[in-house]
């Protein structure tokens, strides 16, 4: 989860205030100029800079920008990749409303806005002057019309708010600490090689001499900062309150991470974004970090924790109708609790969130609307009443893997809507493009993590729709397509035992039911005697009755698994047979081996 605070750059001085001044014209000169010139070549873009799942990133289509160098003109060149990345994301949305079928057009700059706004008013004002048979009423209408015209004009922006691309010690920008006067200091690299020089003849910065009071010590790791002139950079003080420091204090501590920051001007003052990430430490980062308090070099013992193994499945089938439909099985595969949480509030808030999104980005804006946040909202309601049901009935969750080319070429190819209407498929493809399935299964993941829960297990989703969750019969399969168990969206008939189910049930049932660790053995008669094979070995086990040929079965895995455990783990790694060999070996010296092991007939 990302946290963003805002803080204000205080007591600024006049060098500084103008330095930032032409900094910010600057960078808001480049970006349009580089905004046209991705305008001229917009088919370029949308044909080699698409993403096989039929979308598009920002991070990929600033690649577009590489030769050219229009920042440069500006001497911005510290700044280069982040407005490549900047201008990237605004044209990815774009594309991205565009491939949506939603009505937007491409993002213009803030004065052609002002301009629209000012043409409005002198509409207005002809019409106050010119005609004749207005009332009082409605000339006192027009009048206020006007007044709200100027106050929009006044809280446009005129400046783009500067994206830096990374939270680094030696470019972009970072933060520093004084732990004496507990203050902090942004340290923002904002000059290119030229500037760099003039900046150090004509500004001579009074040196930070190291004493105990004003040493500076860089967030996170609390290095000691060491002044270095030989590439300029300002340092400037921050302000803010009690409720922004809370953070930046769990920051200090590693309980957040700093990501990349966003310099805004607002009036004649200047503000700092700063993201938090509530990320958990890598085990890599924490080795080193043990590494580098150990004074004697010795490595830490590391703890294990003893993870939860929950005997209980909880499948969950994700949809559009149904932001998530959960089904509860107990370790027979019964049925505890089923719940679908409908999708209409996420519907209609998402329908609003694209049209102010379209109107934001028509006008260059770089913000999202707030209704962002309630969507997302909806979205983690759901994900903690799963978890708490997790944690009720004691059940591992088990998620549908799914990843769909959104485009509307691939959906239009597929069988199922390649006869449909033009008009019909463009809906599907809004509403696929609409689902928060990777949103989802994020905040799952991270949520699972938080309450030390196992970790979620993803599933191929293939035939979990269509296969009966009674008795696995796929009419679909059986009739080659002619007919099908599930009737309509909502109901579930099976043809072969007549069971009655909602579709969704029926396949959160089934995904949680599809993982096991049961392995199962094809048995025939030959000669009177039963034989077991699997396609992965290349013997057979023989006996008078399955049970028999299944002991001889094991026998012979446990003969074959000291022949593989002399196999080098590089190359079983590499192989996919023998990948495949060890899931079966794995559990073959059990005393229980046989509720890991089944034969059918």
């Amino acid at each position: 989860m990302i946290r963003t605070i805002q803080v204000k750059l205080h007591n600024l001085s006049n060098y500084k205030q103008n330095l930032l001044d032409n900094l910010f014209q600057n960078y808001t000169k480049a970006y349009y100029e580089m905004l046209n010139y991705a305008k001229e070549n917009l088919d370029v873009i949308e044909k080699d800079y698409k993403l096989k799942n039929g979308s598009y990133k920002g991070e990929t289509i600033a690649k577009f920008f590489k030769g050219t160098e229009i920042h440069k003109k500006y001497n911005l060149e510290p700044l280069g990749d982040s407005l490549k990345k900047d201008v990237g994301c605004s044209i990815a949305s774009y594309l991205e409303l565009k491939q949506a079928n939603a009505d937007v057009s491409f993002p213009e700059t803030n004065k052609d806005r002002i301009n629209v706004l000012y043409e409005k008013i002198n509409e207005l004002l002809n019409e106050i002057s010119f005609n004749t048979s207005l009332s009082k009423e409605q000339c006192h209408n027009l009048e206020q019309e006007i007044k709200n015209l100027y106050r929009k004009i006044n809280n446009i922006n005129k400046y783009r708010p500067i994206s830096f691309a990374r939270y680094d010690f030696n470019r972009d920008a970072c933060l520093l600490y004084n732990p004496k006067k507990n203050s902090y200091y942004a340290k923002l690299y904002v000059f290119n090689k030229i500037t760099s020089k003039e900046h150090v003849k004509l500004y001579k910065q009074k040196s930070i001499k190291h004493k105990d009071d004003i040493k500076l010590y860089y967030l996170p790791t609390l290095e000691i900062y060491k002044e270095n002139r030989s590439i300029a950079y300002i340092i400037v003080p921050l302000a803010f309150g009690k409720w922004h420091e809370r953070f930046l204090k769990q920051a200090r501590k590693r309980k957040m991470k700093f990501c990349a920051m966003k310099l805004i001007k607002r009036g004649e003052d200047f503000y700092l974004d700063i993201p938090l990430n509530e990320d958990i430490e890598t085990r890599a980062e924490k080795k080193k970090r043990y590494e580098e308090q150990n004074k004697n070099g010795e490595v830490l013992r590391k703890i294990k924790k003893k993870k939860k193994e929950f005997k209980n499945k909880l499948g969950i089938d994700l949809g559009i109708t149904n932001i998530a439909t959960i089904a509860v099985l107990d370790k027979d595969n019964n049925l505890l609790f089923s719940k679908q949480f409908n999708g209409n509030e996420y519907k209609e808030k998402f329908e609003i969130f694209v049209k102010k999104l379209a109107i934001m980005q028509m006008h260059g804006s770089s913000k999202y609307p707030r209704d962002k946040k309630y969507i997302s909202g909806i979205l983690h309601r759901v994900a903690n009443e799963i978890i708490d049901l997790s944690k009720k009935y004691e059940a591992q969750i088990y998620l549908e893997d799914l990843n769909i080319d959104k485009s509307h070429e691939r959906i239009k190819s597929t069988k199922k809507f390649e006869n449909l209407p033009n008009k019909l498929v463009k809906r599907v493809v809004k509403n696929i493009n609409r689902w928060a399935y990777g949103q989802m299964y994020r905040i799952l993941v991270e949520k699972c993590e938080r309450e030390g829960l196992p970790k979620l297990i993803r599933l191929n989703p293939r035939y979990t729709s269509e296969n009966c969750s009674r008795c696995g019969h796929n009419e679909k399969v059986v009739s080659k397509g002619e007919r099908v168990n599930r009737e309509s969206q909502e109901r579930f008939v099976c043809k072969n035992c007549g069971l009655q189910i909602n579709a969704d049930v029926n396949a959160a049932i089934n995904i949680a039911t599809k993982y096991s660790k049961v392995v199962s053995f094809k048995s025939k008669e030959v000669n009177g005697y039963k034989v077991i094979n699997h396609e992965l070995f290349d013997f057979k086990g023989i006996g008078k009755d399955n049970i028999e040929a299944l002991n001889d079965f094991i026998n012979k895995l446990r003969e074959y698994k000291k022949e593989y455990d002399k196999i080098p783990f590089e190359i079983r790694k590499s192989d996919k047979k023998l990948r495949g060999q060890y899931k079966i070996l794995k559990d073959v010296d059990r005393e229980d081996y046989e509720n890991y092991y089944n034969v059918e007939d």
